[in-house]
């Protein structure tokens, strides 16, 4: 059986794996990096800011444990992302080799689904090429909600994409909405020296989550100085001269 897997995220390239290791013949289309989201946007590269974060927050203590720490401690952004990048490079090199060892074809380009068993491939240069499989699963993921209001620059105006790879401290950050994502981020920079704001339109923070959850999540937001507006709604966003 002729299987094509549009997206190659933790949906489609665990199909794939799982597919090849029934018998079937595999092709799987991605075109940004297999891994998708989770391992490129999210879940592990945020992890490892974390984990730079709290190194960060644990020196600056450790003359509470006897530890004399000579000379500034500076968090360096630089530095904080190659290492990030380093993880998730070994991570996507791993699932590209589990690809080549049970004989998985990546078609690296963007997949349009041109009937039930059929699919155009657009590569990066360019060239077209159609896939036929008698299976075809759609695994595409998801991406940053672009808000007309205010368009993401990259620059002032940052996606959780753009948040991954500030070069640069900023002395402050507003946060627009209190879910599990801009919460992760308000306390990676927090710890890393940012003054940090968050905004919710719901009444308390993780609305999805249990009203306890939410409650003790507000209480370390505060603890950690954090400020946090709910029941606000942000209507506009301008970008000064400076900045």
């Amino acid at each position: 059986m002729r299987v094509a897997i549009l997206g190659a995220g933790p949906g489609g390239y665990v199909a794939a794996l799982k597919a090849a290791q029934l018998g079937a013949q595999v092709t799987v289309i991605e075109d940004i990096e297999v891994g998708g989201t989770c391992l490129n946007r999210g879940c592990i590269p945020t992890k490892a800011l974390v984990a730079s974060a709290e190194a960060y927050s644990k020196a600056k203590d450790m003359e509470e444990f006897g530890i004399e720490l000579r000379g500034e401690l500076i968090p360096n952004l630089k530095k904080i992302n190659e290492r990030k990048n380093k993880i998730v490079s070994v991570q996507v090199k791993g699932i590209r080799g589990l690809f080549k060892s049970w004989g998985v074809t990546l078609k690296e380009g963007r997949g349009t689904l041109l009937s039930p068993k059929e699919i155009e491939v657009r590569g990066k240069d360019g060239s077209t090429e159609k896939i036929e499989a008698e299976k075809i699963i759609i695994a595409t993921g998801s991406r940053p909600a672009q808000i007309p209001s205010f368009i993401f620059d990259g620059k002032n105006i940052l996606s959780s994409d753009d948040a991954l790879n500030l070069t640069e401290m900023p002395k402050s950050m507003l946060i627009i909405g209190a879910g599990v994502i801009g919460c992760e981020f308000a306390c990676i920079y927090k710890e890393l020296g940012a003054d940090v704001t968050m905004v919710e339109m719901m009444p308390r923070a993780v609305v999805t989550e249990d009203m306890e959850i939410s409650g003790l999540l507000e209480k370390e937001l505060k603890k950690k100085k954090i400020k946090l507006y709910t029941n606000v709604k942000v209507e506009k966003v301008e970008v000064k001269e400076d900045g």
